[in-house]
């Protein structure tokens, strides 16, 4: 009987997909920038090796090649998002309908830096 996960094909596909889940995502943006000065750039998620990397060469390109210096770094709030519930019972005669809402901040990881 073949069993597919002795397959070797079928470890090659799964080492893929381990490989894009984990990496694949690893973003870096410019935030805001004062070109040759410095500037804020976003990475997601922020332990990502490739995320940190994609920043680095963001902020070293807009040093122009220059070093830069790491003046701040951590999470900063970049908006909220708000969850809401609603509740609605009906009685022999009555209605009644109870409301919540939670708000939570969205963050992401930042880092402030300038050329040196």
């Amino acid at each position: 009987m073949f069993n597919i996960f002795n397959s070797s094909k079928y470890i090659v596909s799964m080492s893929l997909l381990v490989a894009f889940v984990l990496g694949g995502c690893a973003t870096a943006r410019t935030v805001s920038m004062q070109p040759g000065k410095g500037g804020v750039v976003s990475l997601n998620p922020p332990q990502n090796p490739e995320a940190r990397a994609k920043a680095e060469e963001l902020m070293r390109s807009n040093c122009h090649g220059k070093k830069f210096e790491i003046v701040e770094e951590g999470e900063a709030v970049i908006g909220q998002e708000v969850y809401g519930k609603q509740d609605t019972s009906l009685g022999k005669s009555s209605i009644w309908s109870t409301s919540s809402s939670t708000t939570e901040n969205k963050t992401e990881w930042r880092i402030t830096y300038k050329c040196i």
